[in-house]
């Protein structure tokens, strides 16, 4: 079956349950504090918590899963250099009381959206833009936004010719070749007054 059949679910199901394995393994220090469960056969995932640091393969991963990564810092120059540092992420949280911190963290990393003090709220607001930037994917969906991002405004200019000024100002002889002679001496002569 194709992606939208049952072994496109399997195939999803797979990949997070690999994602929830290495999270349980715990081999590059993760640490589940929440969740964790899931009903592979129903493709059911349990909302889960991950405490990680920047090394472990779950940040590397987009996993449109329930799986959200917590990574704690000290420093948090630190942590924005880290965030530059992987491939941009679709989403970024942001949990802070602190204004200036949260204005530090917006001004200094890059993602395709943020929301602070929550997670996935951006997504789903219909009025703000949904979508990558880099590697997490390109343009901007949602309402006006979608219309945009799939629309081209196609560019277009009507010249008007023989205006009552037969053609001396909006279509002068000299723009049509060959130039030479006096056709080259008033285009050369346009071109140094524009």
């Amino acid at each position: 079956a194709g992606p939208g059949g049952a072994g496109g679910v399997r195939s999803a199901a797979a990949r997070v349950a690999a994602l929830l394995e290495t999270a349980r393994d715990g081999k590059h220090g993760e640490r589940v504090v929440c969740g964790g469960g899931m009903d592979a056969s129903r493709g059911v995932v349990e909302p889960t918590v991950v405490v990680c640091g920047w090394d472990s393969p779950l940040m590397r991963e987009e996993m449109f899963a329930p799986i959200l990564c917590v990574v704690p810092y000290d420093d948090l120059g630190e942590a924005a250099r880290a965030v530059r540092l992987l491939a941009k992420p679709l989403a970024l949280y942001v949990f802070s009381r602190n204004r200036e911190n949260t204005r530090y963290i917006l001004d200094n990393t890059t993602s395709g959206g943020v929301t602070v003090n929550g997670v996935l709220y951006h997504v789903g607001h219909g009025a703000l833009p949904f979508g990558g930037v880099g590697e997490s994917g390109v343009g901007a969906y949602h309402g006006e936004h979608s219309v945009r991002c799939f629309s081209h405004e196609k560019p277009t200019l009507r010249k008007w010719r023989d205006c009552f000024d037969g053609g001396l100002l909006t279509d002068p002889f000299f723009v049509y070749g060959p130039h030479d002679g006096i056709k080259k001496t008033l285009l050369r002569a346009v071109a140094e007054r524009s």
